[in-house]
């Protein structure tokens, strides 16, 4: 597919009227980014294109972006099956990362929310600013996540906003996170990511045992 040439407009738009293999996607642009949203599978961002460059930073892997409703195996395995859908591309990880049992609920592995369909609403729809709403509720924990996708006409910026709300009657333990992969062009030898962490410390069950607590100690201070 040949991209459309660069004309500048000085404005924002945003359309939901769009479908991939059966999943409602949306598309929000001004005249430096153009962002794809899956809303029919786990409000994905599968596209986030730098414009004038017209770069994607986006991981796209060859097998393509599959609908968990109509493309599924012989037996569905709930710890593989973000392995089984996945395409790349930008994931909301929720409510846990790694696969176990939560007081008698199986969670696959980077829990449901990122292979279900989302509702969707457009909130602002100006020359100025486009913004998108989208929320979900996984079948197996009792949360309401709400997200709104923002872009404003002078801005090569995405803001998101993003509200997780606990419905049970318990506390609940949660793992909440972003699955993003970037990919060819952008990504390149001699790359670089520019942070200001200092550190990061991986799940419990990630971490090294004592004797090895110095390659714990050299690989995970960040630069």
């Amino acid at each position: 597919m040949v991209p459309p040439p660069f004309f500048p407009t000085h404005k924002c738009t945003i359309s939901d009227d769009w479908t991939l293999n059966g999943m409602n996607v949306v598309w929000m642009e001004n005249d430096y980014l153009r962002i794809g949203i899956l809303a029919g599978r786990g409000s994905d961002i599968f596209e986030f294109r730098y414009k004038p460059k017209d770069v994607d930073f986006m991981l796209r892997l060859s097998k393509g972006i599959l609908n968990p409703n109509l493309d599924f195996s012989q037996m569905r395995s709930t710890d593989n099956q973000f392995e089984d859908y996945y395409y790349g591309g930008w994931q909301e990880v929720l409510p846990n990362s790694p696969g176990f049992n939560y007081r008698g609920a199986a969670l696959g592995q980077h829990g449901e929310v990122s292979l279900t369909p989302w509702k969707h609403a457009i909130i602002e729809n100006t020359p100025e600013k486009v913004s998108l709403k989208l929320w979900t509720r996984p079948l197996r924990i009792p949360i309401l996540i709400e997200k709104t996708l923002s872009l404003e006409a002078d801005k090569a910026t995405l803001f998101i906003e993003e509200k997780l709300t606990n419905e049970a009657a318990t506390h609940l333990d949660i793992s909440w996170g972003q699955h993003i992969a970037f990919g060819l062009p952008f990504l390149k030898e001699g790359a670089k990511i520019t942070t200001n962490a200092r550190s990061f410390y991986p799940n419990r069950s990630c971490r090294p045992t004592a004797a090895s607590s110095r390659v714990w100690k050299a690989i995970f201070p960040m630069p």
